[in-house]
């Protein structure tokens, strides 16, 4: 546990079951030169337990690198109050992403700015600079900033007694909390997917589901197509493979046929192996530069196809031969490319699922056992897709066994969260409401399971 002793001008670290606690960033008293810190508000700890600190009364943030308490490093800010980009007024609460852009609540100027590591000036990203306000646009006095796994940032409007949801690009908020707050300062979500807000005037804690559905009256996960039959009318459907979803929680399903005229964007030379063409393919994944990554089953490879290049696409992972070695895949199935472009394949021959650096020759196992199929918690059996939430839990797709498994970051097994009447799924994505969308391909039927949303 890391507490920022305010006070005391300090973050301390506190082992749990210790009755003592230890000083990891600052601890020499109230000031403004690089050895202390002034009044602030806000901490984060990043993945490499760096740590860092949202100065209010100096109009900065510092980050102190791990296991180094006698100085910290000037990121953002010049110590002096102001509104251009490279100033800040007042810093209240402060988030880091997956790539090490720092998001900071400049609360003194209404605005959210977004400061990528070492450059010197940052991007207002939310607010009008200096303009406090109450229109969907406007912020009065913000504090706090988080994310959530679909990259929707929401925001603690203190002065208007709100939180306001940002669609990643958006100009303007929607207000997803507002009832009976009163100065509202810090909020996080817990894990089950409700943002907990601290309330201060009210002196309670209050938890908004608002990435849940508001009511959840069934047992049976809701779906959609039947179990019984397939069919070509609107309410059924045939042996659907993938799904995913829009940034309005628009269902796209994968059809095999009967779809409307489209145009290439990747491939469309016909069956191959070489470059220019593409194998048996049943996934494929868009990344945020809108490159296209695919799954080639019957090539045993993922290729890139850049944006705007349908030519060629480029091999990333596999050599086009089946195999089980680190540099091999055999019969890929689902991708997931994270924020730092690492790809994560399915190996749906192998029972593993392959975590593959960008321009590494190697990839190494994070779930699963090579080559060997089975039931228990550490094996898989034909994995068929892939996906994390914003906590970075795996989901995988345990085909063969007719089950989802969860896995936190760094173990060596899975959690079995869904496995109720499911028949050869294939695909899975997350609705924007936390819930895990799931291509049931032999029941004909696209079912939900809130998996992040538990009550």
């Amino acid at each position: 546990m890391y507490i920022l002793d305010s006070s005391n001008y300090r973050v301390v670290r506190w082992l749990s079951g210790e009755p003592l606690g230890f000083t990891v960033a600052a601890g020499h008293g109230y000031g403004s030169t690089l050895d202390k810190i002034g009044t602030s508000y806000a901490i984060y700890l990043d993945n490499h337990s760096n740590i860092y600190i949202s100065e209010y009364s100096n109009h900065r943030v510092t980050k102190w690198f791990n296991g180094n308490h006698t100085s910290g490093v000037l990121i953002a800010g010049n110590n002096m109050a102001g509104s251009t980009p490279y100033q800040l007024n007042s810093p209240w609460g402060i988030y880091v992403d997956a790539n090490y852009t720092l998001y900071i609540v400049d609360y003194g100027n209404h605005r959210i700015q977004k400061w990528i590591a070492g450059v010197v000036n940052a991007t207002t990203v939310a607010g009008v600079s200096g303009v406090a306000g109450s229109w969907s646009y406007e912020l009065h006095y913000p504090t706090a900033i988080t994310f959530d796994q679909h990259n929707y940032m929401y925001i603690i409007d203190s002065g208007n007694n709100r939180i306001q949801r940002w669609w990643p690009g958006s100009t303007y908020g929607v207000t997803v909390a507002s009832a009976s707050l009163n100065n509202p300062r810090g909020m996080a979500f817990d894990t089950s997917g409700n943002l907990v807000v601290a309330d201060e005037s009210y002196h309670r804690m209050v938890l908004f589901p608002v990435t849940c559905p508001a009511t959840t009256t069934t047992i049976i996960p809701p779906s959609t197509g039947t179990t019984s039959s397939w069919g070509t009318a609107s309410n059924l459907l045939n042996t659907p493979l993938d799904v995913t979803f829009d940034g309005y929680d628009n269902m796209v399903v994968r059809w095999l046929s009967g779809e409307p005229l489209g145009f290439t964007v990747a491939a469309g030379h016909g069956y191959g192996s070489t470059l220019d063409k593409i194998g048996t393919s049943y996934a494929i994944y868009l990344d945020n530069q809108s490159n296209i990554y695919i799954s080639e089953y019957s090539n045993h490879r993922v290729t890139k196809w850049f944006h705007g290049n349908h030519t060629a696409g480029v091999l990333i992972a596999g050599n086009n031969v089946a195999g089980s070695t680190p540099y091999q895949l055999n019969n890929p199935y689902g991708i997931y490319v994270d924020a730092n472009y690492i790809l994560y394949i399915a190996d749906y021959g192998n029972h593993r699922i392959q975590k593959w650096i960008a321009g590494a020759v190697n990839a190494t196992t994070v779930a699963g056992v090579s080559g060997v199929l089975g039931v228990s918690s550490s094996q898989l059996h034909y994995p068929t897709a892939i996906t994390f939430d914003q906590y970075n839990y795996m989901y995988i797709m345990d085909s063969g066994n007719n089950r989802i498994q969860r896995w936190w970051p760094g173990s060596t097994y899975g959690v079995t969260v869904a496995s109720a009447s499911l028949n050869n799924p294939r695909g899975m994505a997350f609705d924007t409401s936390g819930n895990l969308v799931v291509a049931d391909q032999s029941y004909h039927r696209v079912v939900s399971f809130p998996v992040t949303c538990r009550k």
